[in-house]
């Protein structure tokens, strides 16, 4: 008998967010089975199996991972630079702490699972040449870049000590269809697209010639897809730009 190919299953955490929501529809697009994790109740039709509940609830780490998923994909936690270099403590307990108990957990109940680790391009911190590659630097300038590096390091070091499949994707600003957003704090270009759509200004602060990079929502979730089919992307780090 001809071995059949075992169908992946997703364990999306963060899922109720821009990226998390996407990513679920597409899978459930592509009749991918899926588990998504997030603090507040499903969005989702009846065939997602959503468990909600706080991150920092070690107690919940077990009942998610016995769900028996192929794909973990870490989008949960605390985001925004303002927000974190104000919030140091509660940004540590959730970004880094959190993470660390969960992916111990990981290694004792699903120790085959495919970790992806969504991270920050601030993880590198000013730019000593552009475009950045994966061999820049890495100097946080940023709480929030800090932790990214911190969770992004463990995985490393879980690979080496107990050989867990994990793969970082930083990017910056993904963009694409959402719900309407009220606030410009996070995800200027849906911001934008947003004030754009009712006719109304779009305000830009200083001069407006600071330089990011943009990548669109369906580029991001095809890169995470791809990442996930193959073990040569183990212990790697990757930047996705648009």
């Amino acid at each position: 008998k001809k071995n059949m190919k075992t169908k992946d299953t997703y364990l999306v955490l963060g899922s109720t967010g821009f990226i998390g929501t996407n990513l679920v529809n597409h899978l459930l697009a592509q009749k991918i089975p899926v588990v998504s994790f997030a603090r507040s109740s499903s969005p989702f039709p009846k065939q997602v199996n959503h468990i909600a509940g706080d991150f920092q609830n070690k107690a919940l780490y077990k009942k998610l991972l016995l769900t028996k998923p192929t794909v973990i994909v870490c989008l949960i936690g605390i985001s925004g630079q303002l927000y974190t270099d104000m919030h140091m403590d509660e940004s540590f307990v959730v970004n880094v702490q959190s993470y660390v108990h969960f992916l111990n957990a990981v290694i004792r109940y699903a120790p085959n699972a495919k970790v992806i680790f969504l991270s920050s391009r601030l993880e590198y911190g000013k730019p000593q040449y552009l475009p950045v590659n994966e061999d820049h630097m890495r100097k946080p300038l940023s709480t929030y870049g800090m932790h990214k590096m911190l969770v992004s390091d463990y995985l490393q070091f879980l690979y080496r000590k107990c050989g867990l499949q994990t793969v970082v994707l930083c990017t910056s600003n993904p963009y694409g269809p959402h719900p309407e957003q009220k606030k410009s704090h996070y995800n200027v270009i849906n911001y934008f697209i947003d004030q754009s759509i009712k006719g109304r200004d779009i305000v830009v602060y200083g001069r407006g010639n600071q330089q990011r990079d943009y990548v669109y929502i369906g580029d991001y979730i095809d890169a995470i897809e791809r990442v996930a089919k193959t073990k040569k992307t183990d212990v790697k780090e990757y930047n996705i730009v648009g």
